[in-house]
């Protein structure tokens, strides 16, 4: 079992300079985005690409969808397989599933299953998982026999191990189930812009990629290779 991921989250992109946010350079995300798939086409080269969220910094705005398909063009350019999930900051499920596709159940590449959520979001950026997706998360989960790794934007991770701005408000519920399940699993998110490193808890881990839109640009790579999980973040 080996398995290379890309990990690319957190755009934010814009049309014009964020003035309230001049640090984050969301003006500048498809070109970060251009440069970095290039990266990982010719140096990366993953099994698969995921894109953890928050494509756009404001959905709600007149040109949101025009930039997403931008996006969505460049994307195309991967060689790799992709995922692509929604952010807090992007268009409704609906409208973002036109332009992007349909959010797959799960995908199996050799020996590990990733499977991506689209959860609901929360007050304070902080989201939640539905009990049907809890349901399905295990179901998915105990019918295979090797790694997991959960998809999502919004970081979940063990209080008691370290401290985020946002997490799950049912955090306790989706930390209990993942602990009961025989697998080992990897919650993969982006949405902390800075990243979360790696935290283990028995034979669960849990990470946040950094965001491509402020500095020092990066994405992560994830390598997974017999349980053996490593998280490298690469500068553009």
């Amino acid at each position: 079992m080996s398995l290379k991921i890309a990990v690319i989250t957190d755009l934010h992109y814009s049309s014009s300079p964020l003035a309230h946010i001049s640090y984050r350079k969301g003006e500048l995300a498809n070109e970060f985005l251009l440069k970095t798939i290039d990266i990982i086409n010719n140096t990366i080269k993953p099994d698969i690409t995921v894109v953890l969220g928050d494509l756009l910094n404001d959905g709600n705005k007149d040109d949101a969808l025009d930039l997403l398909k931008t996006l969505k063009q460049s994307i195309n350019t991967l060689d790799s397989k992709v995922i692509v999930l929604r952010g807090n900051h992007d268009p409704v499920q609906e409208e973002f599933t036109k332009i992007m596709g349909d959010l797959v159940d799960f995908v199996d590449i050799n020996g590990v299953r990733l499977i991506p959520f689209a959860d609901k979001d929360e007050a304070g950026a902080n989201a939640s998982r539905s009990e049907y997706d809890i349901d399905r998360m295990c179901r998915l989960s105990s019918d295979f026999s090797g790694q997991i790794v959960f998809l999502q934007h919004v970081p979940l991770f063990p209080k008691e191990l370290i401290t985020g701005f946002y997490n799950y408000t049912n955090a306790d519920k989706l930390l209990y189930e993942i602990a009961r399940l025989p697998n080992p699993t990897l919650t993969l998110a982006g949405h902390e812009h800075a990243g979360m490193k790696m935290v283990k808890s028995g034979k669960d881990s849990f990470v946040a990629a950094p965001g491509l839109c402020e500095e020092p640009f990066q994405f992560m790579v994830v390598e997974i290779d017999k349980n053996n999980i490593q998280c490298i973040n690469k500068h553009l």
